[in-house]
């Protein structure tokens, strides 16, 4: 693989419960966490950018996903969270168990350790689908 195709995080939609989305991360190929989203929220599908700042919201680094249809002043983090109502346009990571986001925080933690190890940053970002039609793109 090379260094650019190294530098990929890739979010795949799977499946709409109530008011999330429900996904999994993929980092050179392997899923790390499944993911959350606010249904009435999302960033649109496509590809996008990532990098680690501080979030002026959570005090924390954080990592800020941007782009042209996104853009960083948004603060459109990954973060911690365990339902829909507690993200504003981010993208929850942790574990799925019943319809709520577990373990929140390890894997917030996890995802912002690998983008610390990536050397070329900011770090490209892919939001796909595998739900056509079944929400906004």
């Amino acid at each position: 693989m090379n260094g650019e195709m190294s530098n990929v995080i890739m979010l795949v939609r799977e499946r709409v419960d109530g008011d999330a989305v429900i996904g999994s991360l993929f980092v050179h190929g392997h899923k790390i966490c499944d993911t959350m989203e606010n249904l009435k929220k999302l960033v649109p599908t496509g590809y996008h950018q990532v990098m680690l700042t501080r979030s002026p919201k959570f005090k924390r680094v954080l990592p800020l996903i941007f782009s042209d249809a996104v853009k960083a002043n948004r603060g459109i983090r990954i973060h911690a969270g365990n339902r829909p109502s507690d993200s504003a346009g981010c993208v929850l990571v942790g574990v799925m168990k019943g319809k709520l986001l577990t373990d929140s925080r390890h894997h917030e933690e996890q995802v912002v350790g690998i983008l610390q190890d990536y050397t070329i940053k900011p770090c490209h970002f892919v939001i796909t689908s595998l739900l056509a039609g079944a929400i906004p793109a």
